[in-house]
């Protein structure tokens, strides 16, 4: 070991015993020969200071060449090269809305896109289908999340225009409510139909009461305003169509079957 000392204090610093033949620079025999380019250099060159050297790397003129090679790329070349950040990003631009709001099926896509991205290793032209799988997948994400966004909104209006205000309840109703008009939400992203058990006493069929009877209002307002006419102002619009349901009961598979 070595000992430093200073200002009366002494420390011992451990260093690893340096070899006999290493303790002192020189140079290898090879360029210890005799008219040695190296050697002639070195002896032949004259002392200079730092500051007034040329620099071994020019980070300057470096700058000066990316600079060129970024303004001659072409506009396909910048796009392949922005395209895994760009995906990154909007990677986790999603996650943090999926964090803040769930959405069920989303969590799915958005595992797919991170196992795909983690396959691609350099951004190449033999990578493209990959990227454009994964671009599928993110824009399903999203189309799924602003929906649920756009849903729960709706629905928070619908309950507002009924006089139903999810801030003045307590806790325990805040949650029932809110956990039912998720449930709905799901049910509407996942199907083109929604099943109310009890529309008029749910919160969903509320909110869909609201939000229709001011769609009612809004379109028998301007019929009136256009004709002059007073009209009856309904909770749901006219019907767009007519369902038909036909029960049948009849003894089956045979004559003396219990009917059914």
């Amino acid at each position: 070991g070595v000992e430093v000392e200073g200002e009366g204090v002494t420390e011992a610093h451990a260093v690893p015993e340096v070899p006999k033949r290493y303790a002192k620079g020189h140079l290898s025999q090879r360029m210890l020969q005799p008219d040695n380019i190296w050697v002639e250099t070195w002896q032949s060159a004259t002392p200079l200071p730092a500051y007034k050297q040329k620099r071994l790397f020019d980070d300057t003129r470096e700058a000066e060449k990316v600079l060129h090679y970024l303004s001659g790329l072409r506009l396909s070349d910048v796009s392949l090269s922005l395209i895994a950040t760009l995906l990154h990003s909007a990677l986790v631009a999603l996650q943090k809305k999926q964090r803040a709001r769930p959405v069920a099926t989303v969590d799915s896509l958005l595992q797919d896109a991170t196992a795909m991205l983690a396959t691609v290793q350099q951004p190449t032209l033999d990578a493209l289908p990959k990227y454009q799988e994964c671009i599928a997948l993110l824009s399903q994400a999203e189309h799924l999340l602003a929906a649920a966004h756009s849903l729960r909104t709706k629905l928070a209006q619908g309950l507002e225009l009924r006089g139903v205000a999810l801030e003045g309840k307590t806790a325990a109703e805040g949650v029932a409510t809110t956990r039912e008009l998720e449930a709905s939400v799901e049910m509407l992203l996942e199907g083109p139909e929604l099943v109310l058990g009890d529309p008029g006493r749910s919160h969903t069929g509320t909110a869909l009461q609201g939000l229709l009877a001011a769609q009612v209002a809004t379109g028998d307002l301007e019929v009136r305003e256009k004709n002059k006419v007073e009209m009856s102002i309904s909770d749901f619009p006219p019907a767009s169509g007519r369902e038909f349901i036909l029960r049948s009961t009849v003894p089956r598979p045979a004559p003396y079957s219990h009917p059914s």
